[in-house]
């Protein structure tokens, strides 16, 4: 995700390039004070995600 926030021309917060964002307290999310959230409906029932 930090490849495609900086190809966005953002700044990841969260994860610098090459690493994995993981899950993490919505109070660290909201520390970050991000300018953009994404979010995926039905993200959770997709087999990929369901199934690391």
């Amino acid at each position: 995700m930090p490849e495609q926030i900086t190809t966005a021309g953002r700044i990841p917060l969260l994860a610098e390039p090459g690493e994995h964002t993981s899950p993490m307290p919505w109070d660290t999310v909201v520390a970050a004070r991000p300018d953009v959230l994404t979010s995926l409906p039905g993200w959770s029932t997709l087999p990929a995600a369901a199934n690391p």
